[in-house]
């Protein structure tokens, strides 16, 4: 995995895109998409000049990684159990010197309340010590974009498919609602609040995030008419 650090670079330095145009012949969108793409293509012209006006080697404007991420998904063994259960199995393919291999997850999702409001606990495990010992040699960056991808994963299982059969059920079992259908309508919750902890054998990593039900209540909403 190869990314630029452009955006980590600025942070440091409070700097901002602004100060970049304003200084070099490159366009905002040129800068803005390397902040927002960093493992994207770039030229190498345009980190010369971006290297030359930060006063900065080429070795600090990249950070690298002998193995890439190229592949995330759900075991096709949970998509058949995946609506009826609270427990399936995820992986991320890595790749290395032209050699693939996957990583596997188990999930296992609790409904809990915290200050008297549901929150979904979505816990990610892997006992693999290859893993473990992948995220502890991985610079921040490439670590953020590993959590990133197992909560992205998480959140689509939950979105798309453990409440596509019957929305309206799975949503009052998973958040505990104390209501009956006809009622629903009135005071419907627009988001819940969800934890992910993402545990490689002795490390853990926990993050919280808001999950945006909008379009499962739309779903709800068409299927009650």
């Amino acid at each position: 995995m190869l990314a630029n650090r452009l955006k980590a670079i600025l942070a440091e330095r409070n700097m901002t895109i602004q100060n970049i145009v304003d200084n070099t012949t490159l366009s905002r969108n040129t800068i803005s998409n390397l902040i927002n793409k960093p493992q994207g293509n770039i030229n190498i012209s345009t980190v010369d000049e971006i290297c030359s006006f930060l006063g900065i080697p080429i070795s600090d404007f990249f950070v690298f990684y002998p193995y890439s991420l190229v592949g995330a998904g759900i075991s096709k063994d949970s998509l058949s159990t995946l609506n009826h259960s609270m427990n399936f199995q995820t992986y991320l393919t890595f790749k290395h010197l032209g050699e693939e291999f996957n990583i596997t997850f188990q999930h296992s999702i609790k409904k809990e309340q915290h200050n008297n409001k549901p929150v979904l606990l979505i816990t990610l495990n892997t006992n693999n010590k290859i893993m473990e010992k992948l995220y502890e040699e991985m610079p921040p960056y490439f670590q953020q974009v590993i959590i990133n991808q197992l909560i992205e994963i998480a959140s689509n299982c939950i979105l798309s498919s453990y409440f596509k059969d019957h929305p309206e059920d799975r949503f009052y079992q998973t958040i505990d609602m104390k209501k009956r259908p006809n009622e629903f309508d009135r005071d419907i919750p627009s988001s819940i609040a969800m934890e992910c902890k993402i545990v490689f054998a002795s490390i853990s990593v926990v993050r919280s995030l808001i999950v945006d039900l909008s379009n499962i209540n739309k779903e709800i909403k068409k299927n009650k008419k």
